[in-house]
């Protein structure tokens, strides 16, 4: 266990962390769970997420329009209104995408609360699209004939019918009768007469509504509404008179007849999948849209709702021992920078370290393998580790991400097989024989993630860890340093699994971010740290864990031509 007191104020808040959120998972009444499995997989350094990344993001329901673009109450002009609407709509474009892409990432099964990603980055839109074209229902069991003669008498009624050569009604090899492709005169008629209503209902419903917002004409709307209801009355009459009990028997007995239900579900799981792949990437390829709640998890400000506060003293984690979850992460821990230093030795306490940055390059995401852990930094500055009587205040919010292109329901049917697939081959069901295994197509689903934020570390003594973060300060601020203004650019360092510095998760927030950190007409106050001798104060959103469902054993049987 850490020794240093930073070391065990993050350890113990990472503990609460781990034991709130694991206390999320559903349950029966007995205790035991609900679903097949939870794995929570914790992040050896944060990932920074840059809320202009994920601002909000496009949806189908919504859009930007120049009632949002307009700024002050005030109207600009046709052209500053169409820079600003395109702007935008780009924007909330991108965010969707990211967000998109955040969602579908598949994490390796563990059992010990790591983290891992798969060597060859796996996705599970990739997996999923695969298992739902390739998912085969048994047949279903042969229609009995009274079934048959109700369907048969029922396509008389609504269709023409093909003859044979003895010039009597043609039947397919089930024994149906087989349609010409044409509705019977009868059925016409119907479709005639129930469109001749539907509009008399609307021309009634426009009138009134017409009516209504005219004083001169509203006075004489119950004497005018009297002409209108009679069109809708004759109508309905029409309807009513031309045989509709006969067409609407004759559909309600093609509806009521029973189907597969496993071939009925994955041909509407093909559907939905197919709908919800829409054009976010700006190429000409397609990508499952998904979704994040609450829908302003990346931005810093604005009021705590989703969010919730967490209050660390020094009294508490020098009282408090942690539980074996977080002693599995700080081992992790340790075991991943003891690699990084490749000495297989960590000579500096789970708190205060630096990283510097492996092999250079941007992307859109900071994970834990991209970086060197040192105890000092390439321009000198080192952490001991001795700040003494520390307090920490953090806010965190649990994510749910959304994605309605995909049916869970699939995963529990019986009676199918994944085609060129033995039995179990999507997944077990099981964490331990999954854990590290990269064979099953999609064992596990995340589900949720943990985003921390805001969060302010107080010390009665900071020591020379003090000094360094005054110095590290100055660095990220350039020239215009100044104890009260945000940096967010200079060295990249972390208290325990918390990223602070070094930018954000993409490459332009360093280049568009304002040194101070202010709020500008180019930048915003949400992004960058700070340190003014007394709190050090970590303003950006970050993701730290991951909360992942396994999926029940599927496909329940193996493809017979195995």
């Amino acid at each position: 266990m850490a020794s240093k007191e930073p070391g065990k104020l993050v350890l113990n808040i990472f503990d609460t962390l781990i034991d709130r959120i694991k206390s999320t998972r559903p349950v029966q009444t007995n205790g035991e769970s609900l679903t097949t499995g939870f794995v929570y997989s914790q992040l050896v350094l944060g990932q920074m997420v840059d809320p202009k990344d994920y601002s909000d993001p496009w949806s189908p329901n919504r859009g930007a329009t120049l009632q949002e673009a307009v700024t002050d109450g005030e109207l600009p002009s046709a052209e500053a209104s169409s820079a600003q609407i395109s702007e935008k709509i780009q924007n909330s474009l991108e965010a969707a995408y990211r967000s998109s892409q955040l969602a579908d990432s598949m994490i390796m099964v563990t059992s010990d609360d790591t983290y891992l990603s798969y060597p060859a980055e796996r996705k599970v839109s990739f997996a999923y699209e695969g298992i739902v074209n390739g998912m085969q229902p048994l047949p279903a069991p042969p229609v009995l004939d009274e079934i048959k003669a109700r369907i048969n008498e029922a396509y008389k009624v609504l269709y023409e019918l093909e003859e044979d050569d003895n010039g009597d009604l043609a039947k397919d090899e089930e024994g149906y009768y087989i349609s010409t492709g044409y509705e019977s005169r009868l059925y016409e008629e119907y479709i005639a007469n129930a469109d001749e209503y539907a509009d008399a209902k609307y021309d009634y419903s426009q009138a009134k509504q017409a009516a209504v917002s005219d004083p001169v004409r509203a006075q004489n709307w119950p004497m005018d509404s009297v002409y209108h209801q009679r069109k809708v009355d004759q109508a309905w009459d029409r309807l009513k008179t031309s045989g509709s009990e006969r067409i609407e028997q004759a559909l309600d007995t093609i509806k009521s007849v029973g189907v597969s239900m496993q071939g009925r579900m994955v041909a509407k799981a093909r559907q939905v999948y197919d709908a919800w792949n829409l054009g976010l990437a700006g190429v000409p390829v397609t990508v499952p849209y998904s979704y994040i709640e609450p829908s302003g998890w990346a931005e810093t400000r604005g009021g705590p709702r989703g969010w919730q506060t967490l209050k660390v003293t020094s009294k508490e984690y020098n009282s408090q021992s942690v539980s074996s979850s977080a002693s599995n992460f700080e081992r992790h821990w340790e075991s991943h920078a003891s690699k990084k230093q490749g000495s297989g030795k960590v000579s500096f306490g789970f708190g205060f370290f630096n990283r510097v940055k492996a092999g250079g390059g941007g992307g859109s995401s900071t994970t834990s393998s991209a970086y060197d852990i040192s105890s000092s930094s390439s321009s000198g500055y080192e952490f001991k580790n001795d700040a003494k009587n520390l307090s920490i205040e953090i806010e965190y919010g649990l994510c749910t991400i959304k994605r309605p292109w995909l049916m869970g329901d699939l995963f529990y049917m019986r009676n199918w097989y994944l085609v060129n697939n033995p039995e179990s081959a999507i997944s077990d069901g099981s964490v331990e024989n999954q854990e590290k295994n990269e064979e099953p197509l999609l064992p596990m689903i995340p589900r949720q993630f943990l985003a921390v934020r805001n969060v302010k570390i107080k010390a009665t003594e900071w020591n020379t860890d003090g000094a360094t973060l005054t110095e590290l300060h100055k660095q990220a601020q350039g020239d215009r340093y100044s104890k009260n203004k945000f940096g967010s650019g200079g060295a990249s360092f972390s208290i325990g699994g918390l990223t602070i510095g070094g930018g954000g998760s993409s490459s332009r927030s360093d280049s568009e971010a304002n040194q101070s950190g202010e709020t500008t007409g180019e930048t915003r106050r949400d992004f960058g740290w700070k340190f003014d001798g007394e709190t050090l104060e970590i303003k950006g959103t970050q993701i730290i864990a991951w909360l992942s469902e396994v999926v029940p054993a599927c496909a329940p049987l193996a493809d017979p031509g195995l």
